[in-house]
């Protein structure tokens, strides 16, 4: 969704920074809403329009595809209620630069798999995303650990686990249960 929480504007101002210190990169800003009129003026004032692709609306089934062509992900949100985006970008082992939004502290370890900046700051984003695609085979590294940690604690893969566990407490009459 582009909406104004998502401060599409922000990632707009570090792109051009970014293009400017590596020419080859190109953002890929998927979505639809609001905002997307004023997105692409701003895309065009600021001489991106080579460098700043808006696919609109990507349906579910064929983001992988998003994410497997990808080098890094951003989020410039100012807010989110569990930004499911970070957890695909983990899954897929993307190196992440995100502003602070809800359940990121868990997937961004920062300097390992990304970096977090704050809300409302571009200027910081785009150094980060330089920083990250100059070091982009140390971040993939970090991203690659990161992803297996989360799968680790993914709730899908160890429900059978937790059920079986409460299966043998069940079985036992619940001693030794504490």
């Amino acid at each position: 969704r582009l909406t104004k929480q998502k401060r599409i504007e922000d990632l707009l101002y570090a792109a051009k920074r970014v293009v400017r210190e590596l020419p080859g990169a190109v953002f890929v800003v998927a979505g639809e809403g609001s905002e997307l009129p004023a997105a692409l003026a701003l895309r065009d004032a600021l001489g991106l329009e080579a460098k700043v692709i808006f696919p609109g609306n990507v349906p579910y089934e064929q983001m992988p595809g998003y994410y497997a062509a990808a080098d890094v992900f951003a989020l410039p949100s100012a807010y989110e209620g569990t930004a499911r985006v970070l957890m695909e970008s983990v899954a897929a082992g993307l190196p992440i630069v995100t502003t602070r939004v809800s359940g990121v502290s868990p997937l961004v370890v920062e300097g390992e798999n990304g970096h977090i900046v704050p809300v409302g700051r571009p200027h910081e984003m785009a150094e980060k995303l330089i920083h990250v695609l100059k070091k982009i085979e140390q971040y993939r590294q970090g991203a690659i650990r990161q992803r297996k940690v989360v799968e680790r604690y993914d709730r899908r893969r160890n429900l059978p686990r937790v059920v079986e566990t409460w299966e043998q407490i069940a079985r036992r009459g619940g001693r030794d249960a504490a």
